[in-house]
């Protein structure tokens, strides 16, 4: 800082070789204040906030305001800039869900939205938007993770009253909204480009309140059976042994039953595609489940589907989302059913119970992933590492049983300076250090 003329001080700095900055101010104090702001800057290395003066020159009352409120350590070169352009979160939500519409729209993983996502997402959204004070109104750079977190609080107190809606429940209704906000911030995704200053949203899901893998025992399944109807126990019995999904249980054909190879295909239907191309796959039957399926394709007939049509349709017609009615009437008897055994489960516990028998037969997780129509084997990993912590517990247990008493520890053998250590073999003469190490 140095006096420029009468009434006028200047203060400069040079960035870096070949670019110097300077700024006139009427008192000497404003320029040293500004004069200690770049020292920090220059004390902390926040090479960014540098660069962003060498752009915005005209921005250094800024820098210095901010850094006064919030600190050069905590400060973003996005606090410095304007404000962007506010879009209501009701703008927002109308333009993603007209893009979710479209057969060319592609989610994160690259598939399509279906009809029953749609209508989904749809359902969820409306009643996120009318649950903010603002409603459609409200800017959609409001919007953070606390706002999630107090939604999906308001969904668990509410349904407890009237939807009986559970945590894991609310989570399904927080990922639309999350999904809304990495396509806004996706400029490829956007047709318009990203919107500036959003970001995706990081939400933290409930704990399963089964665990992260539930498989039911055999004296669990002996007490649900006499609960369920024949029908009901057969499809049960079929997603246990098979391990498949309850939608592809649903949607399993005759033509997918071929008893006499026995085997079980599971491919894609017209009304309900699978999750993905790993998921089709041929399965093997097993003697139990053998009788189950030729009593079932007995029953059957002439009719395409292996189960009757209470369990997908919903009305005369079987449009993509049909299925979740007869999904749901099927959930609420085996809930039922569940609850007079004094048992707790899911469907989808049917499934973790192929996958927990097969990794404590001991088969790899790779060919378990093949069994169960994984993507990933990183998703099987869980079935096996809870066998693999089962087993090396028992082997701990049993190695305490066989021992005595305490396990024998070694004395410590004194050393100069008051140190110990464990007691070393003694060497043995004549043989040469190598001999010695491959010894011992």
């Amino acid at each position: 800082v140095h006096k420029h003329r009468d009434g006028q001080w200047r203060l400069r700095i040079v960035l870096r070789p070949g670019l110097r900055l300077s700024w006139a101010f009427d008192l000497r104090k404003d320029a040293q204040e500004h004069e200690g702001t770049l020292r920090a800057i220059r004390q902390a290395k926040r090479h960014d906030l540098m660069d962003f003066i060498a752009d915005n020159r005209d921005k250094l009352g800024v820098l210095h305001e901010k850094i006064r409120e919030i600190g050069v350590a905590r400060l973003r070169v996005a606090d410095l800039l304007p404000p962007p352009e506010g879009i209501t979160i009701g703008e927002l939500a109308d333009e993603f869900l007209s893009y979710i519409e479209r057969t060319t729209a592609k989610s994160r993983y690259q598939s399509s939205f279906s009809p029953s996502t749609v209508s989904k997402y749809r359902r969820n959204l409306n009643r996120f938007l009318e649950w903010l004070p603002l409603k459609r109104a409200t800017l959609a750079h409001e919007i953070n993770e606390s706002t999630l977190r107090a939604f999906h609080e308001y969904l668990v107190a509410q349904g407890s009253a009237s939807r009986r809606i559970s945590p894991i429940g609310a989570d399904r209704a927080v990922t639309p909204i999350q999904t809304l906000f990495t396509w806004a911030s996706d400029a490829g995704r956007r047709s318009k480009g990203a919107v500036d200053g959003l970001r995706p949203l990081r939400f933290t899901k409930s704990k399963n309140p089964y665990g992260d893998v539930k498989s039911l025992t055999t004296e669990e399944l002996d007490a649900i059976r006499p609960h369920c109807s024949a029908e009901v126990w057969a499809i049960v019995t079929t997603t246990a042994e098979l391990g498949l999904r309850i939608s592809e249980t649903l949607f399993l054909r005759v033509s997918d039953v071929d008893l006499e190879a026995g085997f079980v295909s599971v491919r894609p239907h017209q009304d309900r595609r699978l999750k993905s191309a790993s998921s089709v796959r041929d399965l093997p039957v097993s003697k139990t489940l053998k009788p189950v399926l030729k009593a079932a394709v007995a029953a059957a007939g002439t009719r395409e589907h292996l189960w009757s049509d209470e369990w997908r349709a919903k009305g005369p017609s079987e449009s993509a989302d049909a299925w979740r009615a007869g999904y749901h009437r099927l959930g609420t008897q085996w809930e039922n059913a569940c609850k007079k055994a004094g048992v707790k489960g899911t469907l989808h516990s049917l499934r973790h119970t192929f996958g927990a028998r097969l990794a404590d037969a001991g088969v790899p997780p790779r060919d378990i992933a093949s069994m169960l129509g994984h993507s990933s084997v990183s998703t099987t990993e869980r079935y096996w590492r809870t066998r693999f912590d089962r087993d090396r517990k028992l082997a701990v247990l049993r190695i305490l049983e066989q021992s005595e008493g305490a396990p024998t520890v070694p004395p410590l053998r004194a050393k100069k300076g008051g140190r110990s250590t464990m007691p070393t073999q003694p060497e043995k003469r004549g043989a040469p250090r190598t001999a010695q190490r491959k010894a011992s």
